[in-house]
């Protein structure tokens, strides 16, 4: 159970790193924006609901507030087709 948990830890950083290199660098940018839409929906939904007590996780609004501004934001990103200049898939001719 530890080693599998290992890997799929390994595996979410490795989604992550991937993510923000296609951002940075416009290469991908469609494919990096709708995999980081679906990692913040994981996370949106893993949080659950807000506890009765809040006091059980102070941090529960901030936590929630950051992956709703970054998921409204790679919507819009990807709604605007933000990768349509300045970026590697432009140069390249891709999307």
């Amino acid at each position: 159970m530890d080693t599998l948990f290992g890997i799929l830890t390994v595996e979410q950083w490795l989604a992550i790193l991937r993510i923000g290199i296609g951002l940075v660098f416009g290469f991908l940018t469609p494919l990096a924006l709708l995999v980081a839409i679906l990692l913040n929906i994981n996370y949106l939904s893993l949080a659950g609901v807000r506890p009765a007590d809040i006091s059980v996780n102070a941090a529960y609004q901030c936590e929630q507030g950051q992956n709703w501004t970054m998921l409204i934001s790679e919507i819009v990103l990807l709604a605007t087709v933000s990768w349509s200049t300045l970026s590697v898939d432009n140069l390249l001719g891709l999307f």
